[in-house]
């Protein structure tokens, strides 16, 4: 009978000394997503129709724009309009992410009409470059549908963007 009590005891010391699984037990599947940068993305949109990319970009908004931007890429004839699918975000992002996405973007106006909000991203998303039409009157010639935020930087609240956008 000691010997179980014994046998417990190390059960319990080694389960305590071994390292703890990751929090986020879901599988790896990042590296069979293709990296590109986001004015390959939108120079190449028959290459990418459709597919799900990785990109990092700024994530431009006010309470009539949602769009991510390049300075190195900014044509009219390259506007890109972006949704985020909350679900699959909180699904496939840390819970951390999650939150400050959710604080950040997924807020509504997320203060003042009249500012902009920029925001430096890293995301998974669906790329919908077959089109015209996309977005708040259909000037917008891709889409995005984000579904995973790898890493989000601070949004900077602005009365004018430092992007040119082209009217």
């Amino acid at each position: 009978m000691a010997h179980m009590k014994i046998y417990g005891l190390l059960l319990t010391l080694l389960l305590c000394v071994l390292p703890t699984p990751a929090q986020n037990n879901k599988p790896v599947e990042a590296s069979n997503i293709p990296t590109v940068t986001f004015c390959d993305l939108v120079n190449n949109p028959d290459i990418f129709d459709g597919r799900e990319v990785r990109f990092r970009a700024t994530y431009l908004a006010n309470s009539k724009v949602a769009t991510f931007v390049d300075q190195s890429c900014l044509a009219k004839d390259k506007r890109t309009w972006a949704e985020f699918d909350g679900l699959s975000i909180k699904a496939a992002a840390p819970p951390e992410i999650f939150e400050r996405v959710k604080e950040q973007i997924l807020c509504g106006k997320c203060g003042d009409d009249h500012q902009w909000r920029e925001t430096e991203m890293l995301v998974t998303a669906i790329f919908r470059g077959d089109d015209f039409g996309h977005g708040r009157l259909g000037k917008y010639r891709f889409m995005v549908t984000v579904t995973n935020v790898e890493e989000i930087g601070m949004t900077e609240k602005v009365e004018r963007t430092r992007f040119a956008l082209q009217p």
